[in-house]
């Protein structure tokens, strides 16, 4: 095989490679898209790009704009959650000349060439005013979410130093307390099923001996027929 030839099998290689490739992206694409349109189709709660599917229980972090990567959960599988909030205040002395009219009389009294009239002439003395100003401002605030698999991500509302008082800030706030009452309701729900499942999962089993002893008593008194004793009976004994 000669130069050329080599030349235009690499080339060939690698033009199959790219065809390869790009169709392992529309895939992965396709796949993206259903995933997301299937939060979008249930409604869900939406944080920053994050979608909360209160239907069928899930979160989707989506992808970001220098990542393909995504992923989905399970509300069971939120361990914990926590604000990430920093701020702080600036505050400045400021110093005012405060002028005011006095009584003061400049120069005493003038006489006038006619009539013999006076005239008080009344001087402005001033004041200085010494006032502290102080504004509070947010650095950052967001949502650091901690699931079971020892992953983590934050949900950011504000990533720059903004005024508290600013639209930014309030919006911000307002979406914190959204999320985080909803992570509540999400950590509540799971301590409460897990405390359940640890509680099944502590009781020892029934004796099937002792179950069947019960279930004679109530055969005894007329409580069960014969028919359904022996059939718990079989039952209770894996017959």
């Amino acid at each position: 095989m000669g130069f050329f030839d080599n030349i235009s099998k690499k080339m060939e290689e690698n033009a199959e490679k790219r065809k390869l490739a790009k169709e392992v992206k529309q895939q992965e694409d396709a796949e993206y898209k259903k995933i997301l349109d299937t939060f979008k189709d249930n409604k869900s709660e939406k944080f920053e790009g994050y979608y909360f599917d209160t239907k069928n229980k899930r979160i989707l972090n989506p992808r970001g704009i220098l990542t393909r990567d995504y992923k989905v959960y399970d509300f069971s599988d939120v361990l914990s959650y926590k604000v990430n909030k920093t701020e702080h205040n600036d505050s400045k002395t400021q110093t005012k000349h405060k002028h005011a009219l006095t009584r003061a009389v400049v120069g005493g009294v003038l006489t006038a060439p006619v009539g013999g009239l006076g005239a008080i002439v009344g001087g402005f003395t001033g004041k200085k005013e010494t006032t502290t100003i102080t504004k509070d401002f947010l650095d950052h605030l967001g949502v650091i979410i901690s699931f079971t698999d020892g992953s983590s991500f934050e949900i950011e509302f504000v990533n720059s130093t903004v005024k508290t008082s600013s639209l930014i800030a309030r919006t911000g706030i307002d979406e914190t307390n959204r999320l985080t009452t909803l992570l509540q309701a999400i950590v509540k729900e799971n301590e409460t099923l897990n405390v359940e499942f640890s509680a099944t999962q502590s009781s020892p089993a029934a004796d099937p001996l002792d179950e069947i002893k019960k279930l004679k008593g109530l055969l005894d008194i007329g409580a069960i027929t014969q028919e359904e004793f022996d059939a718990k009976k079989k039952q209770l004994l894996d017959l």
